[in-house]
């Protein structure tokens, strides 16, 4: 026999109802660990993940047709950097508004045009988190870099999934640099102003940037080498 429930006691059936409607009716799709919105075509809350999901903790995937998060904590991994020389030497925007670290990121793009930087025109270390580098030192740029999103390879040398091996040099008191590693296991680079290129300073193809010249006389000489991370590809 079937009883009526009383007037006052919580109709659990009802209360999921409710909460259907209320995420119909807010037009937010629940994803697991995060909400997302359609109207600003973002996540409402930031990635749990942290900055190893990207740059911007609170976007939806870039492509997602390519990218897939069924949990809001992953995704198919982009493809490592490839060696590009005509896209960013292009002698107008992308080559004067970049560096060697926006480079070694494979990132073309300023990610925080809002957010002051050390330097007003290209990125610095420590620059897409809010904790630029304060001294020209290994240390100090390394720590900055892991704080933006970069990480160190693991104890085998080898980066995880999704991320391409950066290598990073110093000329003692003037300037620091940084190289990458492109999809065909060669390396490249791009110095400040100049070009993205992937020969050292004598000429000869970056296989192993630890043993490149670095000697850019007169120019800078980037005699002291930091060694490797790992930057997420793009």
């Amino acid at each position: 026999m079937h009883q009526a429930q009383p007037i006052n006691r919580p109709n659990p059936r009802r209360g999921r109802r409710l909460l259907a409607r209320k995420r119909t009716l807010g037009r937010r799709h629940y994803n697991y660990f995060r909400d997302y919105e359609p109207a600003t075509g973002r996540d409402v809350e930031s990635d749990p993940s942290g900055l190893a999901g990207g740059l911007t903790t609170y976007t939806y995937a870039g492509n997602p047709l390519r990218l897939i998060d069924p949990f809001g904590l992953s995704g198919v991994c982009p493809a490592a950097p490839s060696y590009n020389p005509e896209f960013w030497n292009d002698g107008g925007a992308i080559q004067n508004t970049n560096n060697c670290y926006s480079y070694a990121w494979d990132l073309p793009t300023n990610p925080v045009p809002r957010r002051p930087r050390p330097s007003p025109d290209k990125p610095q270390p420590g620059g897409f988190s809010g904790h630029p580098y304060d001294s020209l030192s290994c240390e100090a740029i390394i720590s900055a870099s892991i704080s933006d999103g970069m990480s160190k390879p693991g104890a085998d040398g080898n980066c995880s999934s999704c991320t391409h091996k950066v290598f990073l040099v110093i000329a003692p008191g003037v300037d620091y640099h940084w190289y990458r590693r492109d999809d065909d296991d060669r390396w490249s680079h791009k110095p400040g102003w100049g070009k993205a290129t992937n020969v050292d300073a004598s000429g000869s193809t970056i296989t192993n940037p630890d043993l490149a010249n670095h000697d850019y006389t007169p120019g800078p000489n980037y005699s002291r080498s930091c060694g490797y991370l790992c930057a997420p590809n793009r």
